[in-house]
């Protein structure tokens, strides 16, 4: 494990080290001071800050004096882990649990992110911190030096370099199997401490709440960012969409997908469903019995006495990027619905994608992609070659970049979001009620039926039949043909 660490530092570290070569040659060839001691001035920032960052560790600490209720909190779940070291505690504005060791003999720090304070249920917030503390108890330094390795080479993924994001894949797969071991051993241990489904309710609800402020939140940041705002109100309005069961079946939906894309290489949060899997396992559960034994725990949030500032905080740590930042704070609940579902970008990508002058044009070279299904059957066609997924990759560009066995479920979540935005936006021209205020792909038809336009067109990617996308699609230019199918 420890080679393994030295590895992946070593790798992450090598781009680096070669870019800061080549300023110090190219300083010594033109002979300029300034640049040399620029670059100098460089390597010492990257050697230093990572101690600095130890030392000024992120997020804002939290004292009995002023959060009585939260610090007791974590002292009851760090007792039914049997954790007698004191914990430090701080928040962070994502949604994050993990417990850091101390330097030396300091401390041990609770990091703890505000989206699962202001989320979980005061039952399901100790089940999570007791957890993590159960994970601190059965890892050593040597898993948190890969774990801190890890984390370097994670940022390679996004390099423009293809060689560099292979190799940084590779490394992290082959790294990911020490990492499975130490999340089950330690779902274990808090299990036999809280039961099983006490753990598996709480795992549940908090991998919902991370899925809704993963995807929830950059959604309504980049819709306001033209606008110069950000969503000041982000934690009351993420409350308020989860109480929307249309928004809860779509993000189920999209944490599945994270996890077909990403299995594990980058995400700090194990996939949900071997997890669970492995829980009904040790209760004697079986298969797709095991899930739904978790339900939910009762109660409220933990009181915490500065909520309103601290929501304030972690809005201003997420939105702002430097004190000269012009982003202004809007109150989402305040404002129509479609201040967050601007639908002229969808228009253009969808048109550039198909490569179509006219929106109606787009709509319909986008249908017929999704019939490629029946065509590669019939025509023996390559999956990677077929019309929907290169409409998708023309749409974003990133679904290259996916692995290859997650690629298909990025692609059809990237097609069907695209295509469902544009004809949603045309069938409520023509009279239809959305069935949500937080999303357009839940429609109510004039007679009054539920229609989820996201799931239609998944089904036609599957089927390779798109009559029932032609129909919406009709409905929305122009009227709904007689007898169609919806």
């Amino acid at each position: 494990m420890l080679g393994w660490a030295a590895i992946l530092w070593l790798f992450s570290a090598i781009a680096q080290v070669l870019l800061d070569l080549l300023f110090i040659v190219l300083a010594l060839t033109i002979r300029d001071v300034v640049l040399g001691i620029a670059v100098a001035a460089g390597v010492l920032l990257a050697v230093l800050v990572p101690v600095v960052g130890f030392l000024r560790p992120p997020g804002r600490a939290v004292s009995t004096e002023d959060e009585p209720e939260l610090t007791a909190l974590v002292r009851r779940a760090a007792g039914q882990m049997g954790f007698e070291a004191r914990l430090a505690i701080r928040l962070t504005p994502v949604p994050v649990v993990w417990v850091r060791r101390g330097f030396g003999r300091g401390s041990p720090t609770l990091f703890l992110g505000w989206p699962l304070v202001r989320g979980l249920t005061e039952p399901q917030l100790t089940a999570v911190v007791a957890r993590e503390i159960a994970r601190h108890q059965v890892t050593g330094r040597r898993h948190d030096l890969l774990d801190a390795s890890r984390d370097r080479v994670v940022r390679a993924l996004t390099s423009r370099i293809p060689p560099r994001r292979a190799a940084a894949a590779a490394l992290l797969r082959a790294t990911s199997e020490y990492r499975w071991p130490v999340e089950a051993a330690a779902d274990a241990r808090a299990a036999e401490a809280l039961g099983v489904a006490a753990l598996g309710g709480a795992l549940t609800r908090a991998t919902l709440v991370a899925g809704a402020f993963d995807h929830l939140s950059g959604r309504w940041a980049a819709a306001l960012a033209p606008r110069s705002r950000f969503p000041g109100d982000l934690f009351d309005a993420l409350e308020e969409a989860l109480e929307d069961p249309h928004v809860v079946r779509q993000l189920r939906a999209a944490i599945a997908t994270d996890d077909a894309a990403d299995p594990w290489l980058t995400s700090p949060r194990p996939p949900l469903s071997p997890r669970l899997a492995a829980l009904g396992e040790a209760a004697g559960l079986s298969g797709g019995d095991s899930v739904p034994a978790f339900g939910a725990s009762g109660g409220d949030p933990v009181r915490v006495h500065q909520a309103g500032e601290l929501d304030r905080w972690a809005s201003r740590e997420l939105f702002t990027r430097s004190a000269n930042d012009v982003l202004r704070p809007l109150r989402v609940l305040d404002e129509p619905a479609e201040v967050l579902m601007p639908i002229d970008e969808a228009r253009a990508t969808l048109r550039r994608a198909t490569r179509r002058d006219t929106v109606p044009g787009a709509v319909a070279a986008a249908v017929d992609a999704l019939e490629s299904v029946s065509m590669e059957r019939e025509a023996g066609a390559a999956a990677e070659d077929t019309d929907w997924r290169r409409v998708a990759r023309r749409i974003d560009s990133s679904v290259s970049t996916v692995a290859r066995p997650g690629r298909d479920a990025v692609a059809r979540t990237v097609l069907a979001g695209c295509l469902g935005q544009v004809i949603s936006a045309e069938l409520l021209d023509a009279g239809w009620r959305p069935a949500s205020r937080w999303t357009t792909a839940v429609l109510v038809t004039p007679d009054g039926r539920t229609v989820d336009l996201r799931e239609l067109i998944d089904q036609a990617m599957d089927t390779g039949d798109a009559t029932p996308i032609r129909a919406l699609a009709a409905a929305g230019a122009f009227a709904a043909p007689p007898g169609a199918e919806l």
